[in-house]
């Protein structure tokens, strides 16, 4: 029968070697990521500043009311000073099929929020 000890921390890195640095809980997500380079293309894309309304006008009879949801969550997210932009992607990217266009929220010159249609 073994006699019971104390392991020492030295022994136990021995044993087990270093442990990884901690995660940075700062870390942005890669989802994250897409969405700010995302929101940074949209911004070179800018055409003209839009009102609510223009935003609101979108909407038709036959628009899904989840739709109309993320139309509303998307104005009512908006702070005072911020401003509603249209925006469409190059044609080049129309031309490959991955255009994009819509409504950016610009919050101090920074895009922080799209409506893509």
């Amino acid at each position: 029968m073994m006699a019971k000890r104390e392991i020492s921390d030295a022994e136990i890195l021995e044993l087990l070697g270093t442990p990884p640095p901690p995660t940075d809980p700062r870390q942005i997500d890669p989802y994250e990521m897409r969405r700010e380079n995302f929101h940074s293309r949209v911004a070179t894309w800018l055409i003209r500043r839009v009102s609510i309304d223009d935003v609101r006008a979108i909407v038709t009879p036959k628009t899904l009311p989840r739709v109309i949801d993320e139309i509303d969550q998307f104005i009512d997210s908006a702070l005072r000073g911020d401003e509603f932009w249209e925006f469409s992607c190059p044609q080049s990217e129309w031309d490959r099929l991955t255009g994009r266009a819509g409504y950016a929220l610009v919050r101090d010159g920074v895009v922080v929020d799209v409506l893509a249609q």
